[in-house]
């Protein structure tokens, strides 16, 4: 079978790694993805399904912190805390490869049950991350100039140009999907799938580089790997290709 596909996701960053600045709360972050399809039946209820998606990932963030603060409203020298972002938007195309199994239909039905479960190969097409906060204590978000960030990172530190959002990300992901839905047939070769699919990674997303810390300042210490994880809704359309 032939099939196009479209999903809605609830998507996270598992453990963040804000590179020893404090960690923010997590907020509600949505993507999507798309893709082709392409399956085999080795038996009635039994095949296999390789994808090729492009879907969105990322985080994204709030909290009140003094990273990024300058103001002493107490007159104690000490800086206020203000409001604080931080945006994280992925892009991957991913490779699903799916042991599919079917629940067997009689003739006369036009609904069938899957699931699907399988490794995926993940590759990092862009990447974009910024902070903004409220620097001038005003309720104006400011955005935050990315060598500050790169200050924070010992290897971008020693470079004299400011490193692009995706030096901060590993370009290789690799995780394991599970999709469980339903076949709807138009006809007898034609059929829609609604699903739920959950996605979880198995590698750490971070660049090697932003796991070390800095010796000269006091700084969060790195807590271990960052994943990329989502949930959501999906819809596909499928052309079943009979055999003789």
């Amino acid at each position: 079978h032939l099939g196009l596909q479209g999903g809605f996701n609830s998507v996270w960053i598992l453990n963040q790694n804000n590179y020893g600045f404090q960690e923010l709360e997590y907020s509600r972050t949505f993507g999507f993805s798309s893709g082709l399809a392409f399956g085999y039946n080795f038996q009635n209820n039994l095949g296999v399904q390789v994808d090729i998606n492009y879907a969105t990932m990322g985080q994204d963030y709030f909290d009140i912190s003094k990273d990024f603060s300058n103001i002493d409203a107490n007159g104690d020298n000490k800086p206020e805390k203000v409001d604080t972002y931080r945006y994280i938007n992925l892009s991957y195309v991913q490779v699903p490869l799916q042991f599919r199994y079917q629940s067997i239909r009689t003739k006369k039905q036009i609904i069938s049950f899957h699931a699907m479960a399988g490794p995926v190969l993940g590759f990092l097409s862009a990447a974009d991350m910024y902070y903004e906060a409220d620097t001038t204590y005003t309720g104006t978000l400011n955005l935050i100039p990315g060598d500050s960030i790169d200050y924070m990172v010992p290897e971008f530190f020693q470079t004299e140009a400011t490193e692009s959002a995706d030096a901060y990300f590993s370009g290789f992901d690799l995780g394991f999907t599970l999709d469980i839905g339903a076949d709807i047939y138009l006809t007898k070769q034609l059929y829609l799938t609604p699903s739920a699919k959950f996605y979880y990674g198995l590698t750490d997303i971070n660049s090697a580089p932003t796991r070390e810390r800095r010796n000269d300042i006091e700084t969060t210490e790195y807590t271990g790997a960052s994943r990329n994880a989502f949930g959501g809704l999906s819809l596909g359309i499928h052309y079943l290709i009979l055999a003789d």
